[in-house]
């Protein structure tokens, strides 16, 4: 996944670090969407900094996984959250590509596997994208 980012982002290998994550039951193609949205976007948001930071992490929960994608870069008003999942919005610049639909895409993915999805961030001070899959098993085959 880094390497095809890295395509289109240079900075991809050098500024993406990746914990090792736990193998989970979850639709591949949708969860590789998931993920790489977010990395995406934390290195087309955080293309002006020479010292651009992301991290991929993954914790244990009570009832499943809680993943985060976070970032050094500029981040976002806070009071502006609840707009980020929102189809066609757009916080960050305007000189930046985009059409405003990946998070609403990142939601429904998440959602469609029974996870929440959210965001923490502090303009300046960079941005955490975080998502739930919960413990699940495929049915047994009777």
């Amino acid at each position: 996944m880094i390497d095809t980012l890295s395509i289109q982002y240079c900075a991809a290998p050098t500024a993406i670090k990746v914990q090792l994550l736990p193998s989970v039951f979850a639709d591949r193609n949708l969860i590789s969407h998931v993920l790489t949205n977010l990395l995406s976007n934390a290195l087309k948001f955080g293309s002006h900094r020479k010292d651009l930071r992301i991290t991929v992490v993954a914790h244990r929960t009570d009832n499943g996984w809680r993943f985060e994608v976070t970032d050094n870069g500029s981040g976002f008003d806070p009071a502006m959250a609840d707009q980020l999942f929102k189809p066609f919005s757009r916080l960050g610049r305007r000189d930046v590509p985009g059409t405003g639909l990946g998070l609403s895409v990142v939601q429904r993915a998440v959602q469609a596997h029974g996870g929440e999805v959210g965001s923490v961030s502090r303009v300046g001070d960079g941005t955490t994208f975080w998502w739930t899959l919960l413990d699940a098993r495929p049915a047994s085959k009777a």
